[in-house]
């Protein structure tokens, strides 16, 4: 393996393990598609259903890693405070939505 080859698998293993997530519709954008599209691609595909008010990945997807839930606070029109959670993507979660996109899309 060269330098440069070497090189690369180690950025792709940083990304892979990167902290940092995206939501559905920031990976969606990348793939011209809107949110909304891609999570009726992955309701109708049996990636994930809508529960509770939220996204939730089925268990054999939930447990490779793909995704996280985030929690954020906010006030309703009464003032009254809710949390609301939300589905993020990992870097693996990313990889494997294009690959899994495209696979069916051939």
């Amino acid at each position: 393996m060269t330098n440069e080859s070497g090189e690369k698998a180690d950025y792709c293993d940083e990304v892979l393990q990167s902290v940092d997530c995206l939501t559905t519709t920031q990976i969606a954008k990348e793939m011209a598609m809107t949110g909304p599209e891609l999570y009726r691609m992955l309701i109708a595909f049996g990636v994930l259903y809508w529960q509770s008010g939220e996204y939730m990945l089925y268990a054999d997807y939930a447990r490779m890693g793909l995704a996280k839930s985030r929690t954020c606070g906010r006030r309703n029109r009464l003032g009254i405070w809710h949390t609301v959670r939300y589905l993020v993507w990992t870097e693996k979660g990313r990889k494997f939505l294009y690959d899994f996109i495209n696979h069916q899309n051939r």
